[in-house]
């Protein structure tokens, strides 16, 4: 109960944040990976109209980046700047998917490609203990409802 929270500055992470009764900060650190061009638009629109470059992202989905977005391999870069501006003690953070799988490439010291394999449901719980010595992942994609 006592724990600082924390979302990212988009309006679905902040609504259920406040759903769960909290108050967060907003990082935009902790942003869903930005595609760019791509935003707002459906995988099937893309699929058929975004020719060689949504190709091409799909071949490196770690590094690939949308015309004027960001790869992967850069949102956990800024995650890992997010994390870095959390004190000490307990924290819950109300994030995306692509968040928590950055958080979680970080916590396991994955390479970007292997964090994308994990499947995160929206609602559902992701637990990751900070320690003295690194990091303890207690459950990931638990479903809470």
């Amino acid at each position: 109960r006592d724990a600082a929270s924390y979302a990212s500055p988009s309006r679905r992470t902040v609504e259920t944040a406040r759903a769960l009764g909290l108050e967060p900060l907003q990082l935009d650190e902790f942003s869903e990976q930005d595609f760019g061009d791509w935003t707002g638009r459906r995988h099937d629109e893309l699929a058929a109209t975004g020719g060689e470059a949504y190709a091409r992202f799909w071949s490196d989905p770690a590094r690939g980046r949308p015309s004027g977005g960001e790869s992967f391999e850069e949102q956990v870069a800024r995650v890992r700047l997010g994390l870095s501006k959390i004190g000490t003690g307990a924290a819950t953070l109300v994030v995306h998917s692509g968040t928590i799988r950055a958080a979680l490439c970080i916590a396991l010291d994955l390479t970007p490609q292997a964090a994308l394999r994990f499947v995160i449901d929206p609602l559902s719980l992701t637990r990751i203990d900070r320690l003295a010595t690194g990091w303890r992942v207690v459950s990931v994609n638990q479903r809470t409802i």
